[in-house]
C-alpha cells in the first residue's frame, strides 16, 4: 500500500492511542526486567515489546539498558550500529548494538529508514571488571531523550502490507523510561472509521456503572474493551442495536472500546470514573 506517518501526527485513517497518565516503565529490582508489550493497530496483538534491565554483581560487574523490539518480524528504526571494546590493548571485542533512530516532531518515517528486526538499545551502561581479560570494559550510551520528549519510528510486517507507527518517549534513563502515546497507519481498503457519524452513539462518557452503545447495524457486532495494556477485558455479540455494557467491575481509568462489524470497525476511547 505504500503508507506513512510522521512522528507525533495521526488522522481519521490511523490507530491512536493515549497512555493515561504516561507509562513510567522502572528501573527494574536486580536480576529482573520489566517488559512493557504494546499492541500497536489495535488488533488484540501485540507488536513492540520495551524493556528495562538491571544486573548488578557488586564490584564485578554491572549491566543497566533500555531496549525495545518487534515482535513477530516487526521493525523498529536505527541510527547505526555499536560496538563495544574492553580496556586491552590492542582491545578485545565485546559486543554490538543497534542504536534508535530518534526523532522529532513531524518527521516523515516510510521505507527510506534503516529497519531491524533486532533488539534496539535506546541506552545502556555496563562494565565488567573481569571481562574479556582482568582489564574489563565499561560501554555506555544516553539517550538524546534522557531530559527531552521524542520519537521511536516502528513498522508492522503484515501479510499482505506494511504499516508505520512511531511511540511517543521521554525520560530515557539508562535502566527506565515513560511511555506517552503511540500511532499507526491502519488498512484503509478494510477498515473505515466513523469517529464523526452520528449514528453511532457511545454514552455517557465519561461513564460511571453502565456504558450505551447504538448503531442501526450493530446486532450481531462484536463489542470488545481493552485496557491501557491492550489487553482484552470484555467481548459481547451484540444481540441487537442497542447495548447495553455493566462497568461495575472495572477500575476507573481509560480504556477503548471497539465495535467491529462485517462492514467497518470503529473504537473510541471510554473514560470510567
Amino acid at each position: 500500500m505504500g503508507q506513512n506517518i510522521y512522528s507525533g501526527i495521526w488522522d481519521d485513517y490511523d490507530y491512536y492511542f493515549d497512555f493515561r497518565p504516561d507509562t513510567i516503565l522502572p528501573e527494574p529490582q536486580n536480576y529482573v526486567v520489566n517488559n512493557l508489550e504494546i499492541d500497536m493497530n489495535g488488533d488484540g496483538t501485540k507488536d513492540f515489546r520495551l524493556t528495562t534491565l538491571l544486573r548488578d554483581e557488586a564490584q564485578w560487574s554491572n549491566r543497566r539498558r533500555v531496549t525495545i523490539e518487534g515482535l513477530s518480524q516487526n521493525q523498529v528504526a536505527y541510527s547505526e550500529i555499536d560496538t563495544c571494546w574492553s580496556h586491552d590493548f590492542p582491545p578485545l571485542f565485546v559486543h554490538t548494538s543497534n542504536t534508535p533512530l530518534e526523532l522529532g516532531y513531524n518527521v516523515l518515517i516510510d521505507e527510506n529508514l534503516n529497519w531491524t528486526d533486532s533488539i534496539v538499545w535506546l541506552s545502556y551502561n555496563e562494565w565488567d571488571a573481569t571481562f574479556p581479560t582482568n582489564n574489563g570494559y565499561h560501554c555506555s550510551r544516553v539517550s538524546q531523550f534522557y531530559t527531552d520528549t521524542g520519537y521511536i519510528a516502528v513498522r508492522l510486517i503484515e501479510q499482505n502490507d506494511i504499516f508505520y507507527g512511531w511511540i511517543k518517549i521521554s525520560t530515557v534513563h539508562y535502566s527506565s523510561c515513560i511511555i506517552h502515546d503511540f500511532a499507526c497507519n491502519l488498512d484503509s481498503t478494510s477498515i473505515n472509521i466513523l469517529e464523526s457519524d452520528p449514528c453511532m452513539m457511545i454514552y455517557p462518557n465519561p461513564a460511571n456503572n453502565l456504558i450505551y452503545v447504538e448503531y442501526s447495524n450493530l446486532e450481531d457486532a462484536n463489542v470488545q474493551i481493552f485496557n491501557i495494556n491492550g489487553q482484552e477485558i470484555y467481548s459481547e455479540i451484540a444481540e441487537s442495536n442497542h447495548m447495553t455494557i455493566d462497568l461495575s467491575g472495572f477500575k476507573q481509568g481509560l480504556y477503548l472500546l471497539k465495535v467491529v462489524t462485517e462492514d467497518f470497525t470503529q473504537t473510541e476511547k471510554i473514560i470510567i470514573e
